[in-house]
């Protein structure tokens, strides 16, 4: 866990839990149950629809391009003015 808090010093401090702490659901290799979800989502006719879809990586990229046009110019730019 990263935690900030600007009036602390130092401001950020990361925490590790125990690995048992951290559960099963990060036990197992995230690109794996990825390419499962993937292959269950296309190989079943009416299989489960993805979590991760078409418009949640439009968005993803209006965001980063947002974030590269805020860099580049210093002023606050919002992911719809890029889109």
């Amino acid at each position: 866990m990263l935690t900030g808090d600007s009036l602390r010093r130092p401001p950020v401090t990361i925490s590790v839990p125990e690995p048992a702490a951290i559960g099963h659901a990060l036990a197992d290799d995230p690109y794996t149950a990825e390419l499962a979800e993937f292959a269950a989502a296309i190989a079943i006719a009416g299989g489960p629809p993805p979590r991760v879809n078409a418009a949640d990586g439009l968005a993803a990229l209006d965001i980063a391009l947002a974030a590269l046009e805020s860099a580049r110019s210093g002023r606050a730019v919002s992911p719809t003015q890029v889109a």
